[in-house]
């Protein structure tokens, strides 16, 4: 064989490992629509990258695999994480993902308006790829976890965090904190809430955004129809300018916590507790619940109303009255309907609201 036919021969032979290279680095591997998930654990080096993913199936050629990140330079920059590779992937674009550490997968968590504090707790115990940390803290170590900035001033540092948190639907990846994703809806919370003070209606008893966040929770837990939380807004905003109990249930079920059975009793309606707004005015000492940003608004932007109670009609509306004689006509009313005693009102004799008790 002649120098010039082995040379050609050497020539072809490179060649055909270029081509095979080429088309095993721009040959798409991943067919699933969903994609495939896959987990750089810290530690991993990546020969075992590359052999968990021939374990996996991910990839067919182990050695190519091997050598194309020898040749990107990757030996030591594989990061860790959850990756997402979604259909049509080659192994390029998966080792340029494992090298920048983009394409992770992500996880929804979303928090509900009007959940408390506890329901937000429990919600995050069941996220399995979250990292937990708060678990056995109480609020005042968490919020010290949270690391409050000096100018937080939509927030009292009251050992509470409730209804501190906006309701959103947060994406987070695996390993990520509890505690960082409470920081987001912490600080969206301020946020929003920052730029709804500044533009809210002249004339609202509130000296505070914290004080707004309060009544909030309480339109959020009392109504759910949108049309009618600036309408409660504006009812209790009636009772706070003249000194009336504001005697809104689910603050008295926030009080009795665990103790709560479902049905508030008479004897509830005595309970020492800072939040039952049967026996103290003003105020409950923070929020019940997380508002929404509606409830938020609402309360910013209240409708101007001469009414100062409401009773549920058991759709789930209510009957807004401006006395007490109309009040109590409404209740007669919503009884003849409904046929049995109105939702809002079950302890008293005369089947008075709960607004009614001034």
């Amino acid at each position: 064989m002649t120098k010039q036919r082995i040379y050609l021969v050497l020539a072809v032979g490179v060649l055909a490992v270029i081509i095979r290279l080429l088309v095993f680095v721009f040959m798409p591997v991943v067919h699933d629509t969903a994609g495939v998930k896959y987990l750089v654990s810290p530690g991993m080096t990546f020969q075992t990258v590359v052999t968990d993913l021939n374990q996996q199936k991910i990839i067919t050629h182990p050695f190519l695999f091997e050598s194309l990140i020898v040749l990107r330079g990757a030996t030591h920059r594989l990061k860790k994480g959850e990756y997402l590779f979604r259909q049509g992937s080659t192994p390029l674009t998966m080792i340029n993902q494992m090298m920048t550490g983009t394409g992770l997968v992500q996880y929804e968590f979303t928090l509900v308006a009007g959940w408390n504090i506890t329901q937000v707790k429990n919600a995050l115990a069941k996220e399995s790829v979250l990292r937990h940390s708060i678990e056995h803290m109480s609020d005042k170590e968490v919020m010290d976890k949270l690391e409050l900035p000096n100018d937080f001033s939509p927030f009292e540092k009251e050992g509470s965090m409730e209804g501190m948190f906006f309701p959103e639907t947060y994406f987070y990846t695996r390993g990520s904190s509890d505690i960082g994703l409470l920081k987001r809806a912490l600080r969206l919370m301020k946020n929003k809430l920052d730029k709804a003070w500044i533009n809210r209606d002249v004339d609202l008893p509130f000296e505070t955004p914290y004080q707004v966040l309060i009544v909030a929770s309480l339109v959020e837990k009392e109504t759910a129809v949108p049309a009618e939380r600036a309408i409660i807004a504006g009812v209790i905003i009636n009772r706070l300018k003249h000194n009336m109990l504001l005697q809104i249930d689910p603050t008295v079920i926030y009080g009795l916590g665990s103790r709560y059975t479902g049905k508030i009793r008479k004897e509830n309606l005595q309970d020492k507790s800072p939040y039952n707004t049967y026996l103290n005015k003003g105020l409950p000492p923070s929020p019940i619940a997380m508002p929404s940003m509606e409830a938020l608004l609402a309360v910013l932007h209240p409708q101007h109303n001469d009414y100062f109670y409401y009773v549920a009609k058991g759709d789930g509306t209510h009957i807004f009255s401006k006395s007490l004689v109309e009040h109590r006509a409404a209740i007669q009313e919503v009884k003849k309907t409904v046929g049995r005693r109105p939702a809002a009102c079950p302890r008293d004799p005369a089947c008075l609201s709960v607004k009614d008790k001034l």
